[in-house]
């Protein structure tokens, strides 16, 4: 019984030592001249918190062997909006701040009832990039019941240009008489999955999912201190009680086609390029390589690693599926906006294409339409589900015009 404990006593030693020498804080050194760099502080109580410019992540880490740890984000915020309300002495309208849809997208609709389909205002224009502090939608109190606010579903629009169509979220807020002050709050990272990274050690450097080289800091009472000082300030900043009441909401799914109408706001900065004015007559489709290859899905016998140039991929001679193994061909709206492809494929098919993609994880495979790669994405997992999907930035009219030939 002894032995026993002694073998448990030295094996709760040995991965004490291995947490502790992740214990610490990291500089990230990913700052600029106006930026600071963030800082991660692993804690003995396995937890780690992440400050970066504006905010911070917090969440747990584990152990993954004696050389690594696994860092995994938790959140207490996991809505992308929020209306708040207050009164003041104004007493014959409203005012609506939403300074902080400047990178959202967003468009908005007032109404007297919640059915009302009148067409939904851009509230910015695409990349305003010199903000002010404060951007006001006034209306007459009592002239609308509700106000509905449309977010893209891309966390990754930014400030881009928006590609129309796209899928949305419509929130709408009832418009209260008790209230004359709203501010809006958009939470772009409830829209984007948890942080995940690993933390490894090796010749007693570290480095962030093996790539990015860090040096380890021992934790200090200051540095503890200051950790919290920050965390307190951040928390403070971003404390809604100033903000009023929280307004509740009911939310619908939408799709976002291109406005008739100008934006509320137009932000135009020193430098801003003008908006583009092509029409589908200008559009062209994207650079594609030419090939002697008939229609179907190809191997690329010469893949190497991490050449991307799709101009020196030799394709198999002849294709792992041809358009007989093709059930149907549909146009969908994209997850990033636009348009783009799905194919399903028939039982046959969705066997072939399964064994193509487990032959093929992390190289290319060559979609061949017309005589031209139109896509050579990079396999990352085996596919069993019987569809692929081509999305490339292609238009609405491209699209059309790559289902023809793929059912012909």
């Amino acid at each position: 019984m002894k032995k026993t404990y002694y073998i448990l006593f030295v094996l709760l030693i040995l991965v004490t030592n291995a947490n502790a020498q992740f214990e610490g804080h990291y500089n990230l050194h990913d700052g600029g001249v106006d930026v600071p760099s963030s800082s991660l502080f692993i804690l003995p109580s396995s937890e780690f918190m992440l400050f970066y410019y504006g905010g911070y992540k917090a969440g747990k880490w584990r152990q993954i062997d004696k050389n690594n740890i696994a860092l995994t984000e938790t959140r207490t915020k996991t809505k992308s909006i929020a209306m708040y309300g207050s009164s003041s002495t104004k007493k014959n309208e409203i005012a609506i701040n939403v300074g902080s849809l400047a990178d959202a997208h967003a468009f908005i609709n007032f109404s007297k009832d919640t059915i009302n389909n009148k067409d939904f205002q851009p509230v910015f224009n695409d990349s305003p990039n010199c903000l002010g502090s404060e951007y006001l939608i006034k209306k007459k109190l009592g002239e609308y019941n509700w106000a509905t606010i449309t977010l893209s579903l891309n966390s990754q629009a930014g400030r881009n240009p928006s590609i129309y169509p796209y899928k949305a979220f419509s929130y709408t807020f009832p418009l209260n008489k008790q209230h004359t002050d709203y501010v809006v709050l958009y939470n772009k990272e409830a829209l984007t999955p948890n942080l995940n990274f690993t933390l490894g050690k090796k010749n007693n450097e570290y480095t962030i999912d093996g790539n990015q080289q860090l040096k380890r800091e021992d934790l200090t009472d200051e540095l503890l201190k200051k950790m919290n000082n920050s965390k307190k300030i951040i928390d403070n900043e971003n404390d809604t009680k100033k903000y009023g009441n929280a307004i509740l909401y009911s939310v619908k799914e939408n799709v976002i086609y291109k406005p008739k109408i100008k934006p509320i706001f137009i932000v135009k900065c020193a430098g801003d390029k003008n908006e583009s004015t092509a029409t589908d007559e200008d559009e062209k489709l994207p650079k594609l390589t030419p090939t002697n290859r008939n229609n179907g899905f190809y191997t690329v016998v010469n893949y190497d690693y991490p050449s991307s140039d799709v101009s020196k991929y030799e394709l198999a001679k002849k294709p792992s599926i041809t358009m007989s193994d093709i059930l149907s061909v549909h146009k969908v709206i994209s997850n990033y906006g636009g348009y783009e492809i799905t194919i399903v494929f028939t039982e046959a098919g969705k066997l072939k294409f399964k064994e193509l993609t487990e032959r093929n994880i992390r190289k290319p495979i060559a979609i061949v339409v017309n005589n031209v790669i139109v896509s050579a994405p990079i396999i990352n997992s085996t596919i069993s589900g019987g569809k692929a999907n081509i999305s490339d930035g292609f238009s609405e009219k491209q699209i059309d015009e790559l289902i023809k030939n793929l059912k012909e």
